[in-house]
């Protein structure tokens, strides 16, 4: 008779056994959705700069964003952030600009610097976190309040205008 249990039981356990296998043996797929950027967030997008920053400056030991000149080929050396722009400017669907004030160390110029940012669903934010804002370059916009370019409003994006130097 306890042969019989036993039995029962091992039989049990063995069904038990196959159908996990067979339940972990097939394969689920499921689907990741991947927000896109809201560039009504401005804060997601000033969030993004800082951490750029934070990463090309303070985490490597540094106090100022090294930074080229293209215009006057000079090589600059930006201190950290003194203000915003209020707006950013959306360029395209996953693209939006963020106006941002900085100082050359050397000297008491201020430079509106525009910071480029691409939404990228490809980049790793963390381990847990996929789809992210990158920056992707960064241009001088003006230099003690005289433009290099403006931006002008078409119909949902902005475009980047040159300015006309007299």
């Amino acid at each position: 008779m306890k042969n019989k249990y036993y039995l029962l039981a091992l039989s049990i356990l063995m069904v038990g056994l196959v159908a996990c296998e067979e339940k972990s043996g097939k394969e689920e797929k499921s689907v990741v959705k991947v927000p896109k950027l809201n560039f009504t967030d401005h804060q997601a997008v000033v969030r993004a700069v800082d951490k750029y920053l934070s990463q090309n400056t303070l985490e490597k030991g540094l106090v100022f964003l090294s930074l080229r000149d293209e215009v006057t080929k000079k090589d600059l050396y930006l201190s950290p952030p003194t203000g915003y722009d209020s707006v950013s400017y959306a360029s395209a669907e996953n693209v939006v600009s963020l106006g941002v004030k900085m100082h050359p160390n050397d000297t008491k110029d201020v430079y509106l610097v525009d910071f480029r940012c691409e939404w990228d669903a490809n980049f790793m934010v963390n381990d847990s976190v996929q789809g992210g804002i990158k920056i992707t370059s960064i241009d001088i916009r003006s230099v003690n309040e005289k433009p290099r370019y403006k931006w002008q409003k078409q119909t949902k994006y902005w475009d980047k205008v040159p300015v006309l130097v007299q």
